[in-house]
């Protein structure tokens, strides 16, 4: 009878287990349909690059770089931080406005404040 018991008990916690263990894929399978893009999980933190520009992106883009002369920028991609405004990082291919000059791949860091004009905060070339 005591082996009845156990067997019984064994099965039971076995079974609790496994159910434990559906039910978290499950939670997990549901967390994941409706998932935030990763800049929603940590408050200030960076979006994931995207070559998706917006327009209203591209007119923030070319309102900061307007005036700069001497090198061409085309954006490939951005990523965004929510601050107090919004900061911009365009991955861009820029080339130095002279015959046979050479793409280089560039970050432009641009902050949008909530009033007021946005504008570059840096340039940085990337380099492998």
């Amino acid at each position: 009878m005591k082996l009845k018991v156990v067997f019984i008990a064994v099965v039971m916690a076995l079974l609790a287990i496994s159910g434990a263990a559906i039910g978290a894929e499950t939670r997990t399978d549901e967390a994941k349909n409706t998932a935030q893009p990763s800049s929603l999980k940590i408050a200030g933190g960076w979006t994931d690059f995207t070559t998706e520009i917006t327009t209203d992106e591209l007119n923030v883009f070319n309102k900061a770089i307007a005036g700069l002369v001497g090198v061409s920028y085309k954006p490939l991609a951005v990523s965004t931080q929510i601050v107090a405004g919004i900061n911009y990082r365009f991955f861009c291919n820029s080339k130095v406005v002279y015959p046979g000059a050479h793409n280089r791949a560039v970050l432009i860091h641009i902050y949008a404040p909530l009033a007021g004009d946005a504008h570059i905060t840096a340039i940085n070339e990337v380099t492998q």
